[in-house]
């Protein structure tokens, strides 16, 4: 399914998160090029918006995630990754892992200045919708999920235009409730 702009995608999600109006919902974006989609998510349920910064961390050489750098520094594993392929990693790449981690956790600490996202405990006691413009690899998910797991949260959706079939595989496992628009097996690119 195409979409004209991500604002035709986000009026959209907007129909399918109508039971939400008025319930207490905080929107969070998963990246920069998602904020428009979740501003839109939000003034449409009468909601907040936020961001959940996160920076993913390249394997060398490849343009599959290792992992990401949450707002609060901590570093997750991408669950695409058997512990085997983590040990393989973690040890083979130490050096360069710390390295992006720091660079990683410099870009947030920018980003969080600029963006002003609210803190993890004003997350508690709230519906969150996580919006991304496309999911295909999921460590920024993977990364968001555990920065959510302290807080107590009414529900955890996910809000999508386009994801691949791995991606929502991964959804159903750590979320309450999908919206999304198009699944694709062939995930090039959002903007595709």
């Amino acid at each position: 399914m195409y979409f004209k702009d991500r604002l035709e995608a986000a009026r959209e999600l907007s129909k399918r998160l109508s039971r939400y109006v008025d319930d207490d919902v905080i929107i969070a974006s998963l990246s920069e090029s998602s904020r428009g989609i979740a501003k839109t998510i939000a003034r449409e349920l009468r909601g907040k918006s936020t961001d959940l910064i996160s920076k993913a961390i390249l394997m060398p050489g490849s343009s599959s995630s290792l992992g990401a750098v949450d707002q609060a520094g901590s570093f997750t594993y991408s669950r695409n990754l058997s512990d085997g392929e983590i040990a393989e990693y973690s040890s083979e790449f130490h050096k360069y892992i710390e390295a992006e981690k720091i660079n990683k956790t410099r870009e947030i600490n920018r980003e969080t200045i600029k963006s002003k996202p609210m803190e993890r405990r004003d997350l508690a006691g709230h519906v969150i919708v996580l919006v991304a413009d496309g999911i295909d690899d999921t460590a920024l998910l993977d990364s968001a999920i555990e920065y959510l797991k302290p807080v107590r949260i009414k529900r955890l959706i996910a809000a999508v235009p386009i994801a691949s079939v791995a991606a929502i595989d991964r959804l159903h496992i750590t979320t309450d409730e999908i919206k999304c628009l198009s699944v694709t097996e062939n995930y090039i690119d959002t903007d595709h």
